[in-house]
């Protein structure tokens, strides 16, 4: 896994969706008692900033302080909203925003002002009033963006279906497409009486092909809402015209079609290696997949490798794909994935098995419910094979499991309980009392060095920057083990321990490995142990076992064992 090349793109995405930090407009004292209109805009020209900030904030405030002086007052921000003052033109429209009382006859002046700050505050008058004029001028406006993260976007949202056939023209423009099916895929519901127009105009090949092409970005705008009854767009995948049929196929993906389900499966499958703790290329495969609901158990035997990678997240992400498919042909697989030594991987096949209405598995279920090591697990497994002896024979699958965003696929700490820290720092574990409390120095320390009479394993952890498990023999290169930050190195008799991990914008994983002596000199990875987050604080204990404190509770483990359990506060 590369681990600084994944941070690094999720630093820059991240800073591309902070926004603008501008401080907000002050109201000027004595606002709301100046004689005359002159005198408020007076008071105003003094706050209002030289350029556009995209400022709203106390706008509702001066509203209602400009809003006595009545018509003139508005006519004059409406001239302001539209003149060539940057800053003007974003305060007057913040301050038009909620002021009310819109007519028909407003539509040139607020047209006006939405040419000059495309994307502003004025398009919410425009959606209020909401003639054909109105909606006109916010389509115009919207085929000049390429995203609807703008008032003009969420005003066509609110008028609803009635924009729908100013959207329409839009969508045959690969430059506006985008932003005009984004606004039908949020009327969603109301836009569904279109549905066989679309179609109809899709399949006449009378039509120009830039028109039925617009037809078949409609349709798939409206996503899973119109997944009953496109099967007679199929035809069109077979289409002379290559445009044509490509967007053909991604209309019949986006409304899941199961007749693609061959063909996103067919380059689906596990290649993770064994220490990707994001494992991304099944992600996107298997989510696409899951989003068909239970027509994705037509091609459940084809997920069932996912259960058998030496990936630990594969394994997850392949046993939620097959439980929201409700593949029956995979109930065996993943009651033996109940013996996972990942807890992850036994949470999630536990929930399935509900999911999966698994009588079969009830035993291993119960087994676990009273067993596993983490009480998390337990209680899943519990809940589980309670749902499954109830009259409803089931878990039901929540329909946001069903269309999740990638980012909700793994389960990590965040599926734990919170619980108090052990203020104490004094753990015991089978009568044996030990220290272990979080560990105040810099997270990043930097290297870990375990020294042997042939060399030293080094572990390197510059936080979001990276970090590894390399052996350097005293003569030779070094070699790299793992391609992770290393928080410690213990030694365990001749062999030795590493504890991982790394807390960085929402990604929290660790775990820890057993490392074995080759005959030539170098190391091997024996036992992988996932932890519940980042580990805090490591300790050795008594018969070669380890305890690790992370997210609040101190995880015993022994590199010949694996986890044993978790360790009690005193």
């Amino acid at each position: 896994m590369n681990i600084r090349k994944i941070v690094v793109v999720a630093v820059s995405i991240s800073l591309l969706l902070v926004p603008r930090l501008s401080s907000a407009m002050p109201v000027p004292p004595g606002l709301d008692k100046c004689p005359t209109l002159s005198a408020c805009l007076a008071l105003l020209d003094e706050v209002v900033p030289a350029n556009d900030t995209g400022e709203g904030n106390n706008a509702e405030t001066i509203t209602r302080d400009l809003r006595r002086f009545g018509e003139p007052a508005k006519q004059e921000l409406l001239g302001r909203a539209a003149g060539s003052h940057a800053g003007w033109r974003n305060a007057a429209g913040a301050i038009l925003r909620n002021w009310g009382s819109w007519q028909p006859s407003d539509v040139p002046a607020l047209r006006a002002a939405l040419q000059k700050q495309h994307g502003g505050w004025v398009a919410r008058p425009l959606a209020e009033i909401a003639t054909p004029d109105a909606i006109s001028a916010l389509a115009e406006d919207l085929s000049t963006l390429s995203y609807t993260g703008n008032q003009t976007g969420f005003a066509l949202t609110k008028v609803g279906a009635k924009a729908v056939p100013f959207l329409f023209p839009l969508l045959q423009t690969d430059q506006s497409a985008y932003a005009a099916a984004d606004v039908i895929r949020q009327i969603g519901q109301a836009a569904l009486p279109y549905l066989p127009q679309w179609k109809t105009l899709a399949l006449d090949d009378k039509e120009p092909i830039q028109k039925r092409i617009a037809a078949l970005r409609a349709i798939a705008a409206l996503e899973s809402l119109a997944r009953n009854g496109c099967e007679d767009l199929r035809p069109l995948l077979n289409s002379p015209d290559q445009s044509l049929q490509h967007q053909a196929e991604l209309t019949l993906h986006d409304v899941r079609d199961p007749i693609l389900l061959p063909k996103v499966v067919s380059t689906c499958e596990p290649k993770a290696d064994a220490f990707d703790s994001w494992a991304n290329d099944a992600r996107r495969c298997l989510v696409d997949i899951a989003s068909y609901g239970t027509d994705a158990g037509k091609v459940g035997a084809r997920l069932l490798p996912f259960l058998a990678s030496r990936n630990a997240v594969e394994r997850s992400y392949g046993i939620v794909a097959l439980g929201i498919a409700r593949y029956a042909g995979a109930t065996e697989a993943i009651r033996h994935a109940l013996d996972d030594p990942d807890w992850r991987v036994v949470y999630l096949a536990a929930r399935s098995l509900g999911w999966l209405g698994a009588e079969q598995a009830l035993p291993d279920l119960d087994r676990i419910s009273s067993t596993h090591w983490l009480p998390e697990v337990r209680e899943m497994a519990k809940r589980s094979a309670t749902a499954i002896r109830s009259p409803a024979g089931r878990t039901e699958v929540p329909l946001d499991w069903v269309h999740l965003e990638l980012s909700s696929w793994a389960v990590d700490s965040s599926a734990l309980r919170d619980r108090d820290a052990c203020s104490s720092g004094r753990w015991e574990w089978e009568k044996e009392r030990f220290s272990l409390a979080r560990d105040r120095s810099p997270r990043h320390k930097g290297n870990s060095i375990l020294s042997f009479q042939d060399g030293k394993l080094v572990g390197s952890n510059f936080g979001e920057h990276g970090g590894s498990l390399s052996w350097r023999p005293e003569s030779g290169e070094s070699i790299e083990i793992i391609n992770f930050n290393v928080v410690a190195i213990l030694r365990d008799g001749e062999d030795a321990v590493a504890i991982l991990g790394l807390a960085h914008m929402g990604f929290d994983d660790g775990y820890a490995v057993s490392l074995a002596r080759r005959a030539a000199g170098s190391w091997t990875v024996t036992r992988t142990m996932q932890l519940l987050a980042r580990p805090e604080a490591v300790a050795a204990l008594k018969n070669g076992r380890f305890a690790v404190l992370n997210a609040d509770r101190a995880v015993v483990l022994s590199s010949g064992e694996g986890i044993l359990g978790l360790a009690n506060c005193e």
